[in-house]
């Protein structure tokens, strides 16, 4: 199932840096263009600048070997897995969020990673291009596997006593990281992963660029042998079971469109009741089966289906999918009333998302989008099923909180990091 490997990761010389503080970033797919902007000058080594380039590729490319030369990022000598623990808050409670990072051997079967979403097209080209260059997963995507008895957790425990890094990042969150080299104990890990499923929580279009990466490197390569480092992809492992995995709504914003005509489209299916109280939409959808909150610039609506799902959502789809609301909308009414199909909705200039309802209602007040969509959250179990049925949901609809964050290991792809006589007894 899951063959899961230590890694000689690269990582920041901080001796030389002195701490990690202007050298992390958020993940590519969550920066907003402010932050974006701050952290490009920031510091010319801040991990931006190799997760989301400002220069061509060929001097992508180029920005890593002098990272290399300058001793920026030093590669560790043993190979090793990296406990990687998150402390936040949320609703008023603290939580933690335990889990790993470690390399994934790929498949092109896909047997293994279960995928539940849909993804862009061009964000997937876009990130493919930036690994060729680069030959180097500069973030771990996150990967969920099954277990109920939280077998590793008193090893994960164990080793993050002594965390290298302790670091408050973007979110408020404070994100440590431990590291694993003894050869048992890594070995340990590998022996428990290798009859789980992954489900892929986080990181969709870096799974995706991966998967497409290797599978034309393998094709291209007549001596192919399984060993190179194409094979294998950076991820961040955690059991579905802990209490730490929370997943939150992502809400749709829609511009250039007439939003009177929307409302009149789906007024045959939805109940439409406008609200007048001050309250957030979501916690008046919540709980509610098959609810959407609708907001306009002059009015907040829940819309609740009226009719039978299989009216509205036609289409042969598993349950598990079929009875989400993200399927609703994408399927219902975006597709069956709107007219705008599956596909094109991945290259849907007018479609947007956002999981903050406040900054979503802010944005269609001020007329940056004519109309905003309301959205449940995913729950766990809903997830597991719809990785389980083969099925996928729409495009971004779970929100991982909070999200790992990006500077803390590099994963090369270099097949000469693969080739140590200490990664022997692993292989």
């Amino acid at each position: 199932m899951a063959n899961i490997y230590p890694l000689h990761a690269w990582r920041y010389n901080i001796a030389q840096l002195r701490s990690l503080n202007h050298l992390c970033s958020p993940l590519f797919d969550v920066i907003t263009p402010a932050q974006r902007k701050q952290l490009y000058e920031i510091s010319p080594y801040n991990a931006i600048h190799i997760s989301v380039p400002r220069t061509t590729p060929q001097d992508l490319q180029k920005t890593i070997l002098q990272w290399k030369q300058d001793k920026i990022i030093l590669r560790d000598v043993l190979p090793s897995i990296y406990v990687y623990y998150q402390y936040f808050s949320l609703q008023g409670k603290i939580h933690v969020r335990k889990g790993f990072i470690a390399n994934l051997k790929l498949d092109e079967t896909k047997s293994t990673v279960m995928p539940h979403e849909n993804t862009l097209l061009n964000s997937v080209i876009e990130r493919t291009e930036v690994l060729s260059y680069t030959q180097m997963n500069v973030s771990p995507t996150h990967g969920l596997y099954s277990d109920p008895y939280h077998s590793l957790e008193p090893l994960l425990d164990k080793y993050m006593q002594y965390p290298i890094y302790r670091y408050v990042d973007y979110q408020g969150v404070e994100d440590r990281m431990a590291i694993i080299q003894d050869a048992k104990d890594i070995l340990f890990i590998m022996n428990h992963l290798k009859d789980k499923n992954i489900y892929l929580a986080d990181g969709h279009h870096r799974y995706e660029s991966s998967m497409r990466y290797y599978c034309q490197q393998k094709k291209a390569n007549p001596f192919h042998t399984g060993r190179e480092g194409y094979n294998y992809h950076l991820m961040y492992f955690t059991a579905l079971e802990n209490e730490g995995i929370k997943i939150l709504p992502t809400h749709r914003l829609l511009s250039n469109v007439n939003e009177d005509r929307i409302l009149e489209q789906i007024k045959p299916y939805f109940t439409l009741e406008k609200i007048e109280n001050t309250q957030p939409l979501s916690t008046q959808i919540q709980n509610k089966k098959h609810a959407i909150g609708i907001i306009t610039s002059s009015a907040k609506y829940v819309a609740q289906i009226k009719v039978d799902i299989h009216q509205l959502v036609p289409q042969k789809i598993d349950p598990s999918v079929k009875n989400l609301d993200y399927t609703l909308l994408h399927y219902g009414i975006f597709e069956n009333i709107m007219g705008i199909d599956m596909e094109r909705q991945r290259t849907w200039d007018s479609l947007s998302f956002l999981r903050d309802e406040k900054v979503a209602t802010q944005k269609v007040q001020q007329g940056e989008a004519n109309i905003a969509f309301i959205l449940n959250s995913v729950s766990k179990q809903q997830m597991k099923q719809v990785c389980e049925s083969g099925q996928i949901m729409p495009m971004k609809s779970t929100y991982f909180y909070p999200k790992v964050i990006c500077g803390f290991v590099f994963g090369s792809i270099e097949t000469e990091d693969y080739q140590s006589p200490f990664m022997t007894q692993f292989m």
